[in-house]
């Protein structure tokens, strides 16, 4: 069971952390308006393992 509650700490922490750098990617674009901010959260978002999706919504997000 120890490992069971390690791992659940480790999805938290990355959860905790991926939160934290997808607001600071929100906030970034908000003041700059810079795309690339988007771009950047796209590329990091999970997409549940259709990583094409985020390939893909990261290459439309470049051609603006």
């Amino acid at each position: 069971m120890v490992e069971h509650n390690s791992m659940k700490k480790v999805i938290k922490n990355k959860d905790e952390e991926l939160k934290a750098f997808m607001k600071s990617c929100w906030e970034n674009y908000q003041s700059r308006g810079d795309i690339s901010c988007l771009v950047e959260a796209v590329e990091a978002a999970p997409f549940f393992g259709e990583a094409e999706m985020a390939k893909e919504i990261a290459r439309l997000l470049r051609m603006k």
